[in-house]
């Protein structure tokens, strides 16, 4: 009988997404989980597509607070505006810093800087949300519903780019 020598079966080193297998959970979200990972698209693009459902969360949060409080408390659209988009903020903040970015503070002090950089970015958001939601309902003269739609479309791309930046910046200041 023949020993076979090692050189023959090369070792490879498993890709990332082939090791989860390894830790495979059996729960109806994580087998959903598993089948979108197997598509090269998705498995690329996974921050942006977790920021983007945890964007879309936010924009429920946003619409429905808009909503309720411009028809139904009465509130001028653009005071609603700043509400909702508020709310939104503060709930998208804590969600993609746990979930998209995975960034932990070291400490209270950067994790001080690490908010007031993210609301930062989304304050001018806001204003550029608010700027052009009202430049298109009252020149436009869109419903501000659909004008908000088109409104927070073009702002995401702004606050994406500026989030994303803050927490890159963060991770490569850690490592260093």
């Amino acid at each position: 009988m023949r020993q076979s020598k090692l050189e023959e079966y090369p070792i490879k080193k498993p890709k990332f997404k082939d090791t989860l297998l390894a830790f495979k959970k059996n729960s109806f979200f994580h087998k959903i989980y598993y089948r979108l990972i197997d598509i090269a698209f998705i498995y690329k693009n996974k921050k942006t597509l977790k920021y983007s459902a945890i964007s879309l969360s936010g924009e429920v949060i946003d619409f429905s607070v808009l909503y309720l409080l411009t028809s139904f408390l009465g509130l001028y659209y653009i005071l609603s505006g700043i509400i909702s988009y508020t709310t939104a903020i503060l709930s998208n903040y804590f969600l993609n810093r746990k979930f998209t970015f995975k960034y932990h503070s070291p400490n209270l002090k950067q994790q001080v800087k690490d908010v007031i950089s993210y609301f930062f970015v989304s304050l001018t958001g806001l204003i550029i949300n608010i700027l052009l939601l009202a430049f298109v309902v009252e020149v436009i003269a869109l419903h501000y519903l659909l004008a908000k739609i088109l409104v927070n479309f073009l702002v995401f791309i702004y606050i994406y780019s500026g989030h994303s930046f803050i927490f890159r910046q963060k991770v490569i200041k850690l490592s260093k």
